[in-house]
């Protein structure tokens, strides 16, 4: 109890039922790289708060107590052959991080984990990789610190807030495939990006008097909508305006091309402004036939200044 275990790179821990197990008082695990647990029913198991590090190799499931609060960390390149059951405590963490080659979390081959997930906590992606998200999780929440997570099945992120944070200067981006639909209020902050061929919609998150489906602050956030991506904002919660794209520190709205069968790319609003731009100057550029439209007299509003460009056929389109 309260101990750890690190196994090192190239060394192997093997048990006929449990590989590592963790007593009430909880403790910490960690497998290095190139380094395997593994057991013959699980591979770590634990009755207490747990501390999971996951570089190398876990044959067998995952299995930490239901209701402890668990941090896990996987890092690209390392695998569990098995299911990941973190329990059902909100505040517990599952961290992606890594560099280099893209991670894909669910592959029987060479996913993060081959089975399936149970866990209801914070998702963070960290370092400066890229992580897929093809498999639908269900957190609480979602953290992106650096690098590129990627929305690669429906409904992958769960429904709550998606925060894109750039403090660390390491290209934080969320991208969401084509094809793909989400249904989650996403903050970019501090220079956060979003990169969307996909759907987002839902009831969004309160900005001020008002609720906004994609927002960004303190910093310059940049926002890409391309091949056929929507970003479509219908009514808020309590049935109050929603819109679509606000960044309140300036940044840049990209609205470009058209999918599959000729679908435009569309950023829009049935119950407020598209596209708004507050603080400082900012770009939007819609091209390639893509679509801006509001329910409200400005398709796109821009209050510090900046520049709009609307290249045909492109469309800019607002109530009388």
């Amino acid at each position: 109890d309260n101990g750890s275990s690190t196994n090192r790179t190239n060394a192997s821990i093997t048990g006929g039922v449990y590989g590592v197990s963790v007593g009430n008082g909880g403790g910490s695990i960690t497998n290095e790289a190139t380094a395997t647990i593994s057991g013959g029913l699980n591979s770590v198991t634990s009755s207490g708060a747990t501390t999971l590090v996951n570089a190398g190799q876990l044959v067998g499931d995952v299995r930490l107590d239901a209701t402890a609060e668990h941090a896990v960390t996987l890092t690209s390149g390392g695998t569990i052959q098995g299911q990941l059951n973190i329990g059902t405590n909100t505040e517990s963490t599952l961290t992606l991080n890594g560099t280099g080659t893209a991670q894909k979390y669910s592959d029987t081959v060479n996913g993060a984990v081959s089975g399936a997930t149970t866990f209801v906590g914070k998702l963070i992606k960290e370092g400066s990789g890229t992580w897929i998200a093809n498999v639908a999780l269900t957190p609480a929440d979602v953290a992106v610190n650096g690098g590129t997570l990627v929305a690669a099945t429906n409904n992958a992120l769960g429904a709550g807030m998606v925060t894109v944070n750039n403090s660390a200067d390491l290209a934080s981006t969320l991208q969401v495939a084509s094809g793909v639909g989400i249904n989650n209020a996403i903050n970019l902050v501090q220079g956060g990006a979003l990169d969307n061929a996909g759907l987002i919609s839902g009831t969004g998150a309160s900005v001020g008097n008002r609720s906004v489906l994609v927002q960004g602050n303190n910093g310059a956030a940049t926002v890409v909508n391309h091949d056929g991506g929507q970003i479509m904002a219908g009514v808020g919660a309590g049935g109050s305006a929603l819109g679509a794209v606000m960044l309140t520190s300036g940044g840049s709205v990209t609205n470009t091309g058209q999918g599959l069968g000729g679908a435009a790319s569309e950023i829009s609003s049935a119950s407020g402004t598209a596209v708004m731009i507050t603080g400082y100057a900012g770009s939007v550029t819609n091209s390639g036939g893509a679509r801006i439209e509001s329910s409200v007299a400005s398709g796109v509003l821009m209050t510090a200044g900046g520049t709009v460009t609307n290249d045909g056929p492109s469309q800019i389109l607002a109530a009388a």
